[in-house]
């Protein structure tokens, strides 16, 4: 993160730690870089789990503005890590399998328009 020091022009390079009060951590509204980071996913993968159902659904949708209550997305990941395995490559089956039908379809629309276009 930079911040440019408005009166000498120069880059501030500093990590700042911004601790959250436990009256707060509660409700608190984190975004989706904030809840893939803490899986440590892509951002896209995390929209993809939400899209999917795995994942909590938002709290808050604006434009713009989509936001995850901190405590749910925290209780996903601690049900996630607790899983048993074979369930969660049922999910990773389901998920690959999905993306693989989902490719078939993209392949076979791409030939179709490029037979018709010939």
């Amino acid at each position: 993160m930079l911040r440019t020091n408005v009166k000498s022009g120069l880059k501030d390079t500093a990590q700042r730690t911004v601790v959250m009060p436990a009256e707060l951590a509660e409700v608190a509204l984190i975004d989706a870089k904030i809840c893939a980071s803490t899986g440590g996913m892509s951002v896209s993968r995390w929209h993809n789990l939400v899209r999917e159902g795995f994942a909590p659904k938002p709290v808050v949708r604006l434009v713009r503005y989509t936001r995850w209550r901190a405590s749910y997305v925290r209780q996903f990941f601690i049900d996630l890590a607790s899983q048993r395995s074979d369930e969660r490559d049922q999910v990773v089956m389901d998920h690959a399998k999905k993306a693989s039908q989902a490719a078939k379809v993209k392949r076979e629309h791409d030939a179709l328009n490029k037979s018709v276009s010939s």
